[in-house]
């Protein structure tokens, strides 16, 4: 769809007014000293998880610098992992963080950059999207999480077109690496591993309804579930990582804070989402029952208050997600710098 520069630059100085404000209003926004020091400290987190993350999944040196430039930029995957981490931080109740609590860290990091480089993949190309979400279908996830297998069961399985592609390659090999974590951290607990198992296949089945015509194979009602679980359900994953010590099971807080990113996600990437047909909770309610949206849904959000609405749900979500303090934490400014950075606020001088 093609789509008038004026009314893009336009939707995204409105999404970016309205996140703001709203953000703004409810104390969300990190000034721009402890925006930058929260942000040098993530970025610090994400190269020392990539350093090990690379070394458990290239052994080899060499074959490590070769693999990894093909995968693509350095500071996003960092990004990534560190954030990751940062959430299962944020979800930690408050058993012990010694020991166990920093393998489930890095664990949650592993994950989020696995289900970002998959997500990426289905945005770039959805030919081979579906193929690789296909793939893990057919790998049995649910199995892999209850019984341990050797290493390459994922990466070495691919299609010859699929392992072709240096970052799908690299992707199932992260994949491998999640559940090798999962198997090293909860040993001793089948019962957390199999939760962690059904809870994937959920997130698979979700992300698999999204990019295979969704506006035709689900209804108006199901599209915008899909949507939802697509950001809420990885929530969800690393609460019980994080918190399967104390409950195995996810919290409201996870909920809270999947849905406030779901919102955020859904207002940055209103342009791009309407471009590329993917599926967008806000767009989704402008054409309602409607197969495709086209560029007077756009121009409808944008004279209607629902950029405001959404910015608005985003705040509280993310409000009632973080305990009620009055003071954030390191963890939680860490968590707060991701957000703000990705929803390209520029704090006040």
């Amino acid at each position: 769809m093609e789509i008038p520069a004026t009314l893009e630059s336009a939707i995204d100085a409105a999404v970016t007014h309205h996140l703001r404000s709203e953000l703004g209003a409810r104390g969300l926004l990190l000034d721009s000293a402890d925006l930058g020091l929260s942000e040098s400290t993530n970025a610090a987190l994400g190269r020392w998880l990539m350093e090990r993350l690379l070394r458990e999944c290239y052994p080899d040196a060499e074959g490590l610098a070769v693999q990894f430039e093909r995968t693509g930029d350095m500071a996003r995957i960092g990004a990534a992992l560190a954030f990751g981490a940062v959430t299962s931080r944020v979800l930690a109740g408050a058993h012990d963080r010694a020991g166990r609590r920093t393998s489930a860290e890095y664990l949650c990091a592993v994950f989020n950059l696995a289900i970002g480089l998959v997500d990426g993949i289905c945005d770039g190309e959805t030919t081979i999207g579906v193929q690789l979400l296909d793939h893990c279908e057919n790998a049995d996830l649910i199995g892999a999480a209850i019984e341990r297998r050797q290493r390459g069961w994922l990466h070495t399985q691919l299609p010859d077109l699929l392992a072709a592609d240096d970052t799908v390659a690299f992707t199932a090999t992260v994949i491998e690496a999640f559940f090798a974590n999962l198997h090293d951290l909860y040993s001793d607990d089948p019962e957390v591993r199999g939760i962690v198992g059904r809870q994937l296949g959920d997130a698979l089945h979700a992300e698999t309804a999204s990019v295979r015509d969704p506006f035709t194979a689900l209804s108006a009602a199901g599209r915008i579930e899909c949507s939802r679980a697509t950001s809420v359900l990885p929530f969800g994953i690393i609460s019980t990582i994080t918190n399967a010590e104390a409950a195995p099971t996810v919290s409201a807080r996870a909920t809270l804070l999947g849905e406030a990113m779901w919102r955020v996600d859904d207002l940055v990437d209103l342009v791009d989402d309407a471009r590329n047909g993917a599926l967008n909770g806000v767009l989704l309610a402008a054409c309602g029952k409607r197969a495709r949206y086209d560029t007077a849904d756009l121009a409808a959000v944008l004279d209607s208050p629902v950029i405001a609405a959404a910015a608005a749900e985003a705040a509280l979500r993310l409000h009632d997600g973080l305990p009620a303090v009055r003071v954030f934490s390191e963890d939680q400014r860490a968590y707060l710098a991701f957000v703000q950075r990705y929803a390209a606020i520029v704090p006040a001088l």
